[in-house]
């Protein structure tokens, strides 16, 4: 049974993506000679889910393992990492 329908986006940061594809350029419906660089997910197993955006948070919550809910540390010491970035930025 379907309970509710999430959006999620991929954590590119999470799965060390990168820009190793090549996109064709189109004009008036035809393709041109010029590319650009294209991002290719890495893996199928890494999302981000806002929950804080969400008007079913509550649904979504008591449906997911507290597990995958809980907030992760992305600096384990954030007064010095943040007294680094703002030596880089002086």
């Amino acid at each position: 049974d379907v309970k509710f329908m999430v959006n999620v986006q991929h954590d590119c940061r999470s799965a060390h993506c990168g820009l190793t594809g090549s996109q064709v350029h189109h004009q008036e419906r035809q393709a041109t000679n010029r590319t650009s660089p294209a991002l290719h997910d890495a893996d199928d197993h890494h999302f981000v889910l806002n929950l804080a955006a969400l008007h079913n948070a509550a649904l979504v919550r008591q449906t997911l393992p507290r597990a995958l809910m809980a907030p992760q540390l992305l600096q384990p010491d954030r007064c010095h990492y943040h007294d680094g970035m703002a030596i880089q930025v002086r």
